[in-house]
């Protein structure tokens, strides 16, 4: 039976201050507004606000750096009562380009999912996701990243399967 050992896990980016639904909603809102002619003044002024809602919201991102509240599973419910790492019912703050060691050893049969989680009062994020496999065996370190395009997060996940 295959085992898989995490040996690191290393974080790129923590979860973004404004996730995608805040995003959208503000630009909904404010797409909402357009006039139907932009030839006028306010228009234009209102089309230059749009353009710049990008460079906005980024700014929101960099003033709310806040930690993520991680924990890990290896399933794919967000239950902190099921964390397999630090321990269950609890989380680890995490910021950008911090590491650590968490001392996981998984055996498994086939393959085993590994889920990064943020505990927050906006309930469990998923941070992203990876899938060791038993044919992975004998190669080594693997490096894989777990992500989310909705969260804004990234983290490698450096593992080996013996």
């Amino acid at each position: 039976m295959p085992t898989a050992t995490v040996q690191t896990i290393y974080c790129v980016q923590p979860t973004t201050g404004t996730d995608f639904g805040v995003n959208q909603a503000v630009l909904d809102a404010i797409m909402s507004l357009t006039p139907q002619f932009s030839q006028n003044d306010f228009a234009s002024s209102l089309l230059q606000g749009i353009a710049s809602l990008p460079s906005v919201l980024a700014a929101i991102d960099a003033a709310r750096a806040d930690p993520d509240n991680l924990y890990i599973t290896t399933d794919t419910e967000g239950d902190v009562d099921n964390a397999v790492w630090p321990s269950p019912g609890n989380t680890k703050e995490v910021n950008a380009k911090q590491s650590f060691e968490p001392g996981l050893v998984l055996p498994f049969e086939y393959s085993q999912n590994l889920s990064l989680w943020d505990s927050d009062i906006s309930g469990e994020d998923l941070l992203g996701s990876v899938t060791m496999t038993a044919d992975e065996q004998g190669t080594g370190e693997i490096a894989k990243i777990a992500r989310s395009d909705i969260e804004g997060s990234a983290y490698y996940v450096i593992y080996r399967v013996d």
